[in-house]
């Protein structure tokens, strides 16, 4: 199909003969998302009593350390250039923490990291066992790195001091139940029941778990001129128009008519249809190439850039090879239903 087509040679004529933009080779520096779940919860006091410090350890970078407060911060790190950390506090509702809330999660968004080098997590915190991420690397897409008891094994239930969980611990609380002990006493509620040891008890199964990480955004950063912001609303909508002026190696897009969707979660404020800086164009419109004369200005546009003669592609019709699509769906689920039976059943006779 001519679309597939388009997004090969677009791909390949703009990394084999369109370079990026200067702009596009500078650093903005990596961005890397941490989320903690606090399986058993407690209050921003007690967190803080835990001491729960998380280490970030850049494999040239050097490491830097940010302790867990309890309190909404955003701080700078010693890794070079302005690498920060902004550190969010929420409740198990996922709201922010208030009143006599206990915390749920965790949210650490680190940015402005060097982006060439490749970077580990850990975590350590008094009655934890201790925590070290796989290797993450910045430089492509935002690690989203999910840390909780079943997603790397960080979780309460250290009873003596040596940041594992294992048998050793289970041996103290059981033998200090029902009494004071606050050396067994894991969850500082001045007891140690059946709570603390089946705490201890789950928790030493978890040891040895490789925490989930998931890709996030795509790392364009100093590509183009704008900024998402991602909402709970999700845009759902049928759009047309016409292309106000391009700039660039697309300028012949300019003043043709589009259609298309949008589906997103992300706001970019008032953009026009496509967004352009140098050889660099990006669209929140779905099947934005399907219009008449959109693709072909497009394909034009790369074939005249290398040389190449626009009338070797042919012709395609993606409104005429749509129909002919819905019309062969039409003909096979005729073939295949009793279309007699689904009539009446329209006309509400069966």
């Amino acid at each position: 199909m001519r679309r597939t087509l388009l997004a090969f040679l677009t791909a390949i004529l703009l990394l084999a003969g369109f370079s990026l933009p200067a702009y596009g080779a500078e650093d903005p520096g990596g961005r890397l998302e941490v989320l903690i779940r606090m399986d058993y919860r407690e209050s921003p006091a007690v967190l803080l009593e835990r001491g729960l410090t998380l280490t970030l350890t850049g494999r040239e970078s050097g490491s830097a350390a940010v302790t867990l407060t309890g309190k909404d911060t955003k701080e700078s790190l010693d890794l070079g250039g302005g690498a920060g950390v902004d550190i969010t506090y929420l409740n198990p509702e996922d709201a922010p923490v208030g009143g006599n809330d206990r915390v749920g999660f965790v949210m650490l968004a680190f940015s402005g990291l060097p982006s060439h080098d490749e970077y580990t997590v850990s975590l350590v915190g008094k009655g934890f066992s201790s925590f070290t991420s796989q290797k993450l690397a910045v430089d492509s897409f935002v690690p989203r790195l999910y840390v909780s008891s079943h997603s790397g094994g960080f979780a309460l239930g250290d009873i003596n001091g040596d940041r594992v969980i294992d048998q050793a611990d289970l041996d103290q609380v059981s033998g200090a139940q029902g009494t004071s002990s606050a050396a067994s006493d894991l969850n500082g509620d001045g007891k140690v029941d059946i709570v603390d040891l089946a705490l201890v008890h789950h928790n030493m199964l978890q040891a040895g778990r490789e925490a989930e990480v998931f890709e996030g955004a795509l790392v364009v950063d100093g590509l183009l001129e704008m900024d998402t912001v991602f909402c709970a609303e999700k845009v759902q909508a049928q759009v047309r128009g016409t292309f106000g002026r391009v700039e660039g190696p697309l300028s012949a897009l300019s003043g043709l008519a589009y259609e298309g969707y949008e589906i997103h979660m992300g706001l970019g404020g008032k953009l026009p249809a496509l967004v352009g800086r140098g050889n660099v164009y990006g669209t929140y419109i779905h099947g934005v190439f399907d219009a008449d004369g959109v693709a072909d200005a497009v394909l034009e546009a790369l074939c005249r850039k290398k040389g190449a003669d626009p009338a070797q592609l042919g012709a395609f019709d993606a409104a005429a090879y749509k129909e002919r699509q819905y019309d062969l769906l039409a003909q096979s689920v005729r073939e295949n239903l009793d279309m007699e039976l689904v009539y009446r059943a329209m006309d509400k006779k069966v």
